[in-house]
């Protein structure tokens, strides 16, 4: 008796503190989790911008390296104007010579500007001055970015204009490993954390903060923000009201089944899984053109998902997650299955064709997708050109590597083009090493032809550019025919873009190709009338 009355007691104990243990566990995870979200959301935007605030800065200052003997004339202080007006993070561009800014796209200084001692050389040899005052800017504070006598001005509170959820929390940008703190905002200091080798952890719990990272390799960025502990208290004690009288009504076995529930819900990595075990994943092709003779020469392959239950998933929610798990080379592999698939029947409908098919950084950075596409492209038999791989910018963290990868496509016929080109960090030394053979213009700069943006200012350096390395021109998104007209009369070889037709299933891409003679009209001018694009 004395013995079941203990293992009574011992039982509704347990049963009693377990839950209540587990809630208040439970509601401490919680609470992390969604400070870790806060500020992870805010760290995201926050690398974004940094990133996209370097590509722009040596865009920059890539477009003004051969105007380096002219360096204040008018012509060039032309351009640097049309750069400071095209790039939204940009404030100023400039030319130095022994130390002080000559001119820039405020005009001649005839005495010039000192500019003073460095605060350090990045990897890539561009110096950098923090906190500068210009005196034609009193009050604005800038950031000096210098190569070969170009100066580049970045205006850093447009790059930290972030709404954040209380004046507590900190951002900061970092550059480098060891780390330099290029700018920061907010009551805590992150200077401490230069002296660390490396700030490639996803956070950081100290005594006082919770710092959460986030990370850019290939652009040598680390965006910080910092919240303090008492958030993450103040948000434990909200989440324990709510669960701890869950969790004594609940009892142990309502708590177990909630957590065997939670557990085996399918996470995004293993419905990707699933759903290329189940053949959910599509292509969609979207027409290549050539502007001058609008008759339909190729298409891009385009991902698609539709899950079970009909709704469908964008590529930018779950191509990153791909990425980040490792099912990317799978989703790689299914890609060229799936093109390769297809191949032959556009063949046949149309002599010369060819497809283009992304690859990501993993696919460079190891042979297996190189391998499996050649293996398949012997296997079919295809002819020489009648497939492209396309790569971004940002793809290109090894060049070494890359450069390896698209020698064996070259050997086997295959072309390689760089994608979304002007959004990226790679220097044109870099992209000319790699031996590419096709460059495919930014939406972005294409937008700016019909808004008459001053971005539309850059494009002619991008094309000249192009020229200069003889590489193949494809502009992205054409939507309208004065678009069309200006890439044309400027040599730009091909385009896609909903002008000429959205991404389509197969079969709708052979019935275009068997009726083309007829529906496509010449010099680009988009399919029948009538058809609607929108």
């Amino acid at each position: 008796m004395r013995k079941s009355l203990i293992l009574a007691c011992v039982l509704g104990f347990t049963a009693l503190t377990v839950p209540i243990a587990a809630a208040l566990h439970w509601a401490s995870r919680e609470a992390l989790r969604v400070e870790l979200s806060y500020a992870g959301t805010v760290a995201d935007e926050l690398l974004r911008r940094a990133i996209a605030a370097r590509q722009q800065i040596y865009l920059a200052l890539d477009t003004l390296g051969p105007a380096r003997r002219n360096a204040c004339s008018e012509t060039t202080l032309s351009l640097m104007r049309e750069l400071s007006m095209g790039l939204s993070y940009l404030k100023d561009v400039g030319a130095a010579r022994d130390g002080r800014l000559m001119c820039s796209s405020m005009g001649l200084y005839r005495q010039g500007i000192a500019l003073g001692p460095s605060d350090g050389r990045v990897s890539s040899g561009v110096r950098l001055w923090r906190d500068v005052v210009l005196p034609y800017a009193p009050g604005l504070h800038l950031n000096l970015y210098e190569r070969e006598g170009w100066v580049v001005a970045l205006q850093p509170d447009l790059v930290f204009d972030l709404a954040l959820r209380d004046p507590d929390t900190t951002v900061a940008v970092l550059l480098g490993s060891p780390p330099m703190v290029i700018q920061s905002r907010g009551p805590y200091d992150p200077t401490p954390l230069a002296r660390t080798s490396t700030v490639t952890a996803p956070y950081l719990e100290l005594a006082d903060h919770l710092l959460v990272l986030r990370h850019s390799p290939e652009n040598n960025l680390t965006a910080l923000v910092a919240i303090p502990r008492t958030g993450l208290g103040t948000r434990t004690q909200e989440q324990a009201l709510i669960l701890l009288p869950l969790g004594a009504v609940a009892g142990l076995l309502l708590v177990a089944a909630v957590a065997l529930a939670t557990r085996q819900r399918l996470s995004l990595p293993a419905e990707i899984r699933l759903g290329l075990k189940r053949r959910e994943f599509h292509l969609h092709y979207q027409p290549l053109v050539d502007l001058q003779t609008g008759r339909c020469i190729g298409a891009e392959a385009l991902l698609r998902w539709r899950r079970p239950e009909g709704t469908p998933m964008s590529p930018d929610l779950f191509i990153p997650v791909a990425e980040r798990s490792g099912l990317i080379r799978a989703i790689t592999d299914y890609v060229i299955d799936q093109a390769v698939r297809d191949l032959p029947m556009l063949l046949a409908q149309q002599p010369g064709f060819h497809l283009g098919i992304n690859f990501s950084a993993q696919d460079l950075e190891h042979d297996g997708s190189v391998t499996q596409l050649l293996r398949r492209l012997r296997e079919m038999q295809a002819p020489a050109g009648s497939l492209v791989v396309e790569i971004t910018e940002r793809n290109v963290t090894d060049a070494r590597a890359a450069a390896k990868q698209i020698a064996r496509l070259h050997d086997h016929g295959v072309q390689v083009a760089v994608d979304d080109f002007g959004t990226g960090h790679s220097s044109l030394s870099v992209l000319a090493g790699l031996e590419l053979d096709i460059l495919k213009i930014d939406k972005s700069f294409v937008d700016a032809i019909d808004a008459q943006a001053a971005a539309s200012l850059v494009l002619p350096h991008i094309i000249d550019m192009a020229k200069t390395l003889r590489l193949l021109l494809i502009a992205e998104g054409v939507e309208t025919e004065t678009q069309a007209d200006y890439l044309r009369e400027r040599g730009v070889q091909y385009a896609q873009g909903w002008l000429y037709g959205k991404p389509m299933p197969l079969e709708a891409l052979l019935d275009l190709l068997r009726t083309q003679g007829r529906a496509w009209a010449p010099r680009g001018r988009g399919l029948m009338p009538g058809t609607d694009h929108a």
